[in-house]
């Protein structure tokens, strides 16, 4: 996992939030999607296809697709008015 017994603990615990890239690897770690980590909740293929799309990708280059989306969302805020 490269990572310390004490930070899984403190995922356990909620005293930590694992990141993007963490629950990918605990995803691979134990063979399972990603979405396996929020039980009830029913993924849409837009979900799935984001997931997809943004699979490996780094902290930065995940921050960096996260900015990109809210400026997608301002801008069609503001055609609409």
């Amino acid at each position: 996992m490269k990572t310390t017994a004490n930070t899984i603990s403190r995922w356990e615990t909620a005293t930590y939030k694992p990141s993007i890239s963490d629950l990918e690897r605990l995803a691979r770690f134990f063979g399972v999607p990603v979405s396996d980590f929020f039980p009830g909740l029913r993924p849409s293929s837009q979900v799935h296809a984001l997931l997809s799309a943004t699979r490996g990708l780094g902290d930065e280059d995940l921050e960096e697709v996260t900015l990109y989306a809210q400026f997608r969302k301002a801008r069609q805020r503001k055609k609409k008015r």
